[in-house]
């Protein structure tokens, strides 16, 4: 039976590659959790785009209508001046 004895530079050089591996799989973690809070706050700003492009898209909408109604009103208006300059002269 072969038995290998591990002096202790072989114990100390393999706890350095594990301590090494373990950070290393640190750091991939933590860049992978940056990478998904970025990817978050990006879809975030698109939600808060989009919202407002919403908004302001009804904001001018109701401007327009606004618009046309009042066109709408003055339209009937000079209407009936005219009905009435027409009678007044009849």
């Amino acid at each position: 039976m072969l038995v290998y004895q591990m002096d202790d530079e072989d114990m100390n050089e393999e706890e350095e590659e594990e301590e090494e591996e373990e950070e290393e799989e640190e750091e991939e973690e933590e860049e992978e959790e940056e990478e998904k809070e970025e990817e978050e706050e990006e879809e975030e700003e698109q939600q808060q785009q989009q919202q407002q492009q919403q908004q302001q898209q009804h904001t001018n909408k109701g401007h327009n209508d606004d618009d046309d109604e009042a066109e709408e009103e003055e339209g009937v208006k000079e209407e009936e001046e005219e009905e009435e300059k027409e009678e007044e002269e009849t």
